[in-house]
């Protein structure tokens, strides 16, 4: 061969060996990047779950915390439940929208009672005689008395509001005589008791967290001579001492003896 040729093949061998040597280096370089790539995704895979646990972590706290707190809701509307003082306006002067002297000395009488339970709230209608019944007892314990719709009575849960805004406190609400009494069986208060024209003595105390309640009834102020004359009839016709029966005639025989003095 001639010099020239050799040269010529050797150039060529020495191509294809760089030509190798290149593809080699490549493929290299290929892999350590698929590499580099996946250690990258585990790495992000890694990182990323503990993220998501915590994530279910602070969720599970959170409804927790949620779940505390209404029991502990719940727990201190049984134990504090509001005491509602209920009445009705004090003495009507007739038909009129006002109340006599008597009325008025009932209103006084309301608030020296209720300055001993410490009312924190004062409800009534805007009438001028429900409102001059509770305005003596919100001047002395510097209330402001919120008015409320008579009619229709009022849903469960306005009295369920007002027995959680003020639990454990003492609350009056002045009515009227066909509300009263359905107020306080919205409390949760048991009563078969029945307004007269004449009742203004009656108040009724619930114990109440807004659905559940305990009610009694008092009388407050000046109370009018019971109107029960079958029983003052009664007592008229008991024995004057044990076993000493009144004398049937014993009227008659004091005519006598004052006759002869």
């Amino acid at each position: 061969m001639s010099r020239e040729k050799i040269v010529k093949t050797r150039c060529c061998l020495l191509w294809m060996v760089i030509g190798v040597v290149l593809s080699i280096v490549a493929a290299a370089q290929g892999a350590v990047a698929q590499g580099v790539v996946a250690q990258g995704v585990v790495a992000q895979t890694a990182v990323e779950q503990p993220t998501s646990a915590q994530d279910a972590a602070a969720r599970q706290d959170a409804s927790a915390q949620d779940k505390d707190a209404q029991a502990a809701e719940a727990r201190s509307a049984r134990l504090a439940p509001a005491t509602f003082f209920l009445v009705r306006h004090a003495d009507r002067d007739g038909k009129k929208d006002a109340l006599t002297e008597a009325g008025l000395r009932r209103a006084h009488a309301l608030r020296d009672f209720l300055l001993k339970q410490r009312v924190r709230a004062i409800y009534s209608t805007d009438t001028n005689r429900t409102m001059g019944t509770a305005q003596p007892t919100a001047t002395a314990a510097k209330l402001e008395i919120v008015h409320y719709r008579p009619l229709p009575t009022p849903p469960k849960e306005w009295f369920a509001a007002i027995a959680k805004k003020h639990a454990g406190e003492s609350i009056l609400i002045v009515g009227h005589s066909n509300t009263v009494v359905p107020f306080v069986r919205a409390l949760g208060g048991k009563t078969d008791f029945e307004f007269t024209e004449d009742d203004y003595c009656p108040m009724f105390i619930v114990s109440s967290n807004g659905s559940e309640g305990q009610a009694v009834r008092i009388n407050y102020g000046e109370v009018p001579p019971a109107r029960q004359p079958a029983k003052r009839e009664a007592r008229r016709n008991e024995p004057a001492g044990r076993g000493q029966p009144v004398k049937k005639n014993e009227p008659a025989e004091r005519s006598k003896a004052l006759e002869r003095k």
